[in-house]
Order: C-alpha cells, then sequence, then structure tokens
C-alpha cells in the first residue's frame, strides 16, 4: 500500500505539473515553464511503467482490451462531449474565428465537419482544441502496445538474455523515432511518438524491478534541483514537447531520456517524504484523477480569463485565448488553482448527482421489485 500512495503523490505532482506548465504557456519567458517540460510529460510514462504488470502478458488481448477501457474510453468519450458542444462554445466565445492558439483560429462545424472530426475520434487521431491534452492518451495506449509487444515477443524467443533483447528492440524503436523526427517522416497514427515514449515506459518498468537498490537521498535530489536549474538557466536544452528538443538529433535523444530522470527523481524523493511525514489523502485524491483533470483543466481556465476581462475590459472575444490570456504572474498562478481544483470540484459533485440518483430513485425501485416478488 505504500507503494501506491506515495505513487499516487508522484502522479499528482505530475499533474499539477502539466497544467502549471500550461498555465505559463504563453509567458515566453517563463523558468517555471521551460523548468517543467524537462520533465512532466515523460514523468507520466515512467510512472505507467512503473505499474505495468509482467503477468498480464500472458494473455495479451486482455491486456490490450484493458487498456482499451481505461485509455481508450475516456478519448472518445470525452471526445464526443467536446465535439458536439464546439459550435456552443463558438458561440459563447470559447472558440473565436479571431483568436485561438498560436494563430489557430476556429470556425464552426457542419455536418460533415461533425462527422469527419467524429471518425477521427473514433480511429485515436482528433482532440478538440479545450482537450489538447488528451494527445497524451494516445500515446500512452501505443506506448503500452509495442511495450507489450516487444515483451512478448521476447518472452517467446529468446530463453535467455530476455532483459538485454528487450532493452535493444525498446532502444532501437526510441533511436528510429528520434530520426524519423527529424527527417520528416512520419509513422502512421501515434506510432510515431509512442516509439520514443514506448522507451521512457520501460525506464518506468526497470525502475520497479530494481527500486529497493536505488538510494533515496535528500542530497541526490538536491543535485537533481540543481542539474534541472542549471540546465534552464544556462539554456543547455529546452524541451518544448516529447518531439521538439533543441539541439542535434544525438544530444536531442540523449537529452530526452536523461534530463527527465533528474525530475522524476527529485518528484519521487518529495512524495516518499511526504508519505513519511504526513497525510497524504489529499495528493493521493489528486493522483487518482489525473484524467479528469486533464480533460477539464483548459476549459477551467476559462473562468479565470472571462474574471481577466471583466478586471481590465477586455474585448470577450479575449476569452478565446488559448490556453491563457497573456498576463501577470499571479494570473497564471491562478490558472494553476482553478485547472487543478475546479475538475476535482466538478467530478465530486457529478459522482454525489450520480449516487444521489441510484439512492433515491433505482435502489428504492429494485426494492420495491423484489418486494413485490
Amino acid at each position: 500500500m505504500k507503494i501506491i500512495r506515495h505513487m499516487d503523490v508522484v502522479k499528482a505532482f505530475g499533474i499539477c505539473g502539466i497544467v502549471l506548465g500550461h498555465s505559463f504557456l504563453e509567458s515566453s519567458s517563463s523558468v517555471v515553464r521551460s523548468f517543467l517540460y524537462l520533465y512532466h510529460v515523460p514523468l507520466f510514462f515512467f510512472i505507467s511503467g512503473y505499474f505495468f504488470n509482467e503477468k498480464s502478458l500472458e494473455d495479451f488481448w486482455s491486456l490490450i482490451k484493458k487498456r482499451l477501457k481505461t485509455l481508450y474510453w475516456p478519448y472518445i468519450s470525452y471526445g464526443i462531449i467536446f465535439l458536439l458542444l464546439h459550435n456552443v462554445f463558438l458561440k459563447i466565445d470559447l472558440y473565436s474565428t479571431k483568436i485561438g492558439f498560436r494563430d489557430t483560429v476556429s470556425s464552426a462545424y457542419g455536418i460533415g465537419g461533425f462527422v469527419k472530426n467524429g471518425l477521427k475520434i473514433f480511429v485515436f487521431n482528433h482532440t478538440e482544441q479545450l482537450l489538447g491534452g488528451f494527445w497524451f492518451l494516445e500515446a500512452l495506449f501505443y506506448s503500452i502496445v509495442i511495450f507489450a509487444a516487444i515483451s512478448w515477443f521476447v518472452n517467446h524467443r529468446f530463453k535467455k538474455h530476455k532483459e538485454v533483447f528487450r532493452f535493444i528492440f525498446l532502444a532501437s524503436a526510441f533511436i528510429i523515432g528520434n530520426l524519423l523526427y527529424k527527417t520528416g517522416l512520419r509513422l502512421p497514427g501515434g506510432l510515431q511518438l509512442a516509439s520514443i515514449t514506448a522507451f521512457i515506459y520501460y525506464i518506468g518498468y526497470l525502475y520497479r524491478q530494481y527500486e529497493k537498490y536505488i538510494p533515496m537521498k535528500w542530497y541526490y535530489s538536491g543535485i537533481s534541483l540543481i542539474v534541472l536549474v542549471l540546465i534552464v538557466k544556462l539554456n543547455i536544452v529546452k524541451i518544448d514537447s516529447i518531439s521538439s528538443v533543441t539541439g542535434s538529433l544525438s544530444l536531442s535523444a540523449f537529452f530526452l531520456i536523461f534530463t527527465p530522470l533528474f525530475g522524476i527523481y527529485l518528484n519521487i524523493y518529495l512524495s516518499l517524504y511526504i508519505a513519511k511525514t504526513s497525510s497524504t489523502k489529499f495528493f493521493e485524491y489528486i493522483g487518482q484523477n489525473t484524467i479528469v483533470i486533464l480533460a477539464w483543466h483548459f476549459l477551467c481556465f476559462k473562468l479565470v480569463s472571462l474574471i481577466i476581462i471583466y478586471y481590465y475590459d477586455y474585448p470577450m472575444y479575449m476569452l478565446a485565448s488559448f490556453p491563457v490570456i497573456k498576463g501577470q504572474s499571479w494570473w497564471y498562478m491562478c490558472y494553476f488553482i482553478a485547472g487543478v481544483l475546479l475538475p476535482l470540484l466538478i467530478s465530486y459533485l457529478f459522482f454525489a448527482f450520480l449516487r444521489y440518483v441510484r439512492e433515491k430513485y433505482i435502489l428504492p425501485s429494485r426494492r420495491a421489485g423484489s418486494l413485490m416478488g
């Protein structure tokens, strides 16, 4: 239970890092954003790999079905909801024909647009702007498929040195993925990104196997923090996304693997420290609701944007600024707080409503039916 508790805290740190990074996305000189982007997305692939169970390879297709339920189903259910609301969002200025994300504006969908984008959602190939963070679900799904397929193949074809061959295949996929990005070539669907992230997923799996041999010391976490700060301050590397790292191919691949490890170590140390010294219930709750926060935080940002518009008397179309309206740093912190807490409140109220309906209207009728026997 301790392991799950502290890793839920790490997941909480991870999703908070993503929301905070998005909050500072429009701050071109933000040290906070540059720091977080060094590790916050790889952290989630690492954590997912940490929880991979080798026994699940005994029934490969059951594993795929389980991941379809936990990743694909949220992707299409939220995707369809946000798709159906597209024109509504356009009408109430959450989207605009004048402003959007980095000069990308929106327009109304006709029947053809709804059908086209709906089909794309079902094949893991479209997210609405306000659901932009859901690219992660697609990448994670394909990362698991690649990792599990390679692991299954290695287990059945190589009786000796299985881990060596698994490392070789996954490292090769990582290198090929980086090469393809550099040359401009693309693999179909989400395989392009997953060829890279599957190796980060694998590192999380390896960490779980050798966790007891890895010392968690405050001075190592301090060194990790110093290294990350120096990378940002000296502008040694800038990571805008998993597929966008400055520098040559060799340096890009190096930084994409080793730089996040410092952030991952720091987050794991902090999670263990919190688990030992105080209650982790709040962090656990955040960590157990990462998809909810990922789904709703951009929409919840709009509440802060609305306040800014009224406070500074901006035109209403500025509400479509994505993800946030440029402003003072303290506004970015307001975005962060709203992006984490409001989705949790929405989730709590939604499930409270479902419980009320179930207890008030469904269970009484079932009891009545049984009494009528």
